[in-house]
């Protein structure tokens, strides 16, 4: 699912396929996971027009629209904004 920069390279150089290669997913972006993405840029972005480009998990921003009471201004909230126990956890 997650090929690395040197298997997409590879997938790339073969000669005797033409297809595209259009990674399913190759970055889940969750927290600061997304560390060597450039690289990949790079090989999109690069010479072999086989390799173009790939979707990334989870890049959308998961809070939900919420207004202030006190301010009326509108923002995006998450845990503990719901009268929950406020926490940072994943999900």
């Amino acid at each position: 699912m997650y090929p690395t920069v040197d298997e997409l390279v590879a997938l790339g150089s073969d000669s005797e396929d033409d297809r595209p290669i259009i990674l399913c997913e190759y970055s889940h972006s969750m927290g600061n996971s997304n560390g060597n993405i450039h690289l990949y840029f790079e090989q999109f972005w690069g010479e072999n027009s086989r390799i173009q480009g790939g979707f990334i998990w989870d890049l959308k921003d998961q809070g939900l629209r919420k207004i202030c009471e006190k301010t009326g201004r509108e923002y995006f909230a998450y845990g503990g904004d719901f009268g929950e126990k406020k926490h940072d956890a994943q999900f």
